[in-house]
């Protein structure tokens, strides 16, 4: 390579210096210097686009919609095909095909959930309802220790209110956890159909 052409790489590289690097100015130094005000910048755009995906979500919701339904399963898959590929070469070694593997490695999986479903919803939720219906009993106990505490108290003015909202939470929970309850079938069903998405994909 000549001189010309290393005068001209030099020239060339400090003009690219020049146009990347920028003084700092008294606001800049004020601020922090260069780094400090960089990431304040950037919080600022993440906190505005954080804004317009707020104001925007509706554009949003087919996508997420198709995510849900397409994507999600398939990244599942993904994630089981490298978890569940060592039991599947496993069984191949003992003579028992890669489709069969397949079938029986989700069979078991889907006999596991529900019998766990089948174990331990019912216990939980045995004891959800007898909390909430017991619920009543410990708010009086609960009454009756406040009264206590606060009869010579300052903070006497405020019992009226908090019994009155304790008295509404437990007219109101037992209602809570029958809804609830009445509304984990369409949670089992749903994570039913994501399993059998995930099978088909």
């Amino acid at each position: 390579m000549s001189n010309e052409d290393n005068v001209r790489q030099e020239t060339k590289n400090k003009k690219e210096k020049l146009r990347l690097s920028f003084p700092e100015t008294r606001f800049m130094k004020f601020m922090g210097g260069k780094d400090l005000l960089f990431a304040l910048i950037m919080l600022i755009l993440i906190g505005i686009a954080i804004f317009i995906f707020d104001q925007v979500s509706y554009i949003f919701k087919p996508f997420i919609i198709v995510f849900n339904t397409i994507v999600a399963p398939i990244i599942v898959s993904i994630i089981l095909y490298y978890l569940f590929n060592p039991l599947v070469n496993l069984m191949e070694r003992y003579n028992i095909s890669r489709l069969w593997g397949v079938i029986i490695l989700f069979l078991v999986i889907i006999g596991v959930i529900a019998l766990a479903i089948n174990l331990l919803i019912p216990v939980i939720g045995t004891q959800f309802k007898s909390f909430g219906n017991n619920f009543p009993h410990y708010v009086d106990k609960v009454n009756q220790f406040i009264d206590n505490l606060t009869r010579n108290s300052l903070i006497s003015n405020f019992y009226g209110q908090i019994q009155e909202q304790l008295d509404a939470l437990a007219n109101k929970l037992p209602s809570m956890v029958s809804d609830y309850f009445n509304g984990f079938g369409s949670k089992v069903k749903n994570f039913a159909e994501a399993i059998v998405n995930v099978g088909v994909v």
